[in-house]
């Protein structure tokens, strides 16, 4: 029976290339080798958050990027958040954000604590995502930063 339970939470190929990789559970250090073959990507950092969950954080663009790791059994988590916070002076109306949320299809909005606008957007490796679904999710998170940052008038 646990044999069984390791052979599904372990990644499985679906061809012969490493592109076709399937995951249904994901380590930080998988990730980071994933994030660090994207092109735009620099300083790649491995870590773990407040509850002892991997993450990975970046730089693209001049802006921060983190992906944080949910549904964590023993550093094999079942999906992943990325989140972009701007630090701004000039901070956006809640109904800037409101609308923002409203128009765009992808990538969630709000502000934090420090009424800092925020992005973030969800992938579930449930039924299992490819290594190429996940670079794709990182770039498509790339687009809707930078245009949440034009959006909110961030200055890097």
């Amino acid at each position: 029976m646990f044999a069984a339970l390791a052979l599904l939470a372990a990644p499985v190929y679906a061809g012969s290339t490493k592109s076709a990789l399937v995951y249904e559970t994901i380590t930080g250090p998988e990730v980071q080798t994933i994030v660090s073959g994207i092109s735009g990507v620099s300083g790649v950092e491995l870590g773990k958050d407040d509850d002892g969950d991997p993450k990975v954080k970046w730089q693209h663009n001049n802006l921060n990027v983190v992906i944080y790791f949910y549904g964590c059994n023993a550093g094999e988590c079942n999906s992943l958040q990325a989140y972009a916070g701007l630090g701004m002076t000039n901070k956006p109306t809640p109904d800037k954000i409101i609308q923002w949320n409203k128009d765009k299809r992808f990538g969630r909005a709000y502000l934090d604590d420090d009424k800092d606008p925020c992005v973030e957007m969800d992938l579930s490796l449930i039924g299992g995502v490819t290594t190429n679904s996940i670079e794709v999710f990182v770039n498509t998170f790339h687009t809707i930063k930078d245009l949440f940052a034009e959006y909110v008038g961030f200055n890097s």
